[in-house]
């Protein structure tokens, strides 16, 4: 206690450089903190299995019958070729 009472009895402007000092040393820690537990999962990180753990849906594109394409090709031959 005696510790915060001479801390409130100093100038505003000491105060506020204590606060900013403790503000800076615990930002630092967490910083230190934050980047060593960022390389322990990057490391852990296995970038071949990433899809298939999000279990994303699998969806069906439909596929057009071959003929119906090169009727399709031929349509837009002649499209093209009636432009010109």
């Amino acid at each position: 206690m005696k510790l915060l009472k001479r801390v409130q009895s100093l100038p505003e402007k000491k105060r506020k450089i204590i606060l900013w000092g403790i503000v800076a040393v615990l930002a630092t820690l967490l910083l230190f903190w934050w980047t060593n537990n960022f390389q322990k999962r990057l490391a852990g990180f296995e970038g071949s299995q990433f899809l298939e753990k999000l279990n994303l849906p699998e969806v069906e594109t439909p596929e057009l019958p071959t003929e119906e394409l090169e009727e399709l090709k031929e349509g837009l031959k002649n499209i093209e070729a009636n432009v010109q």
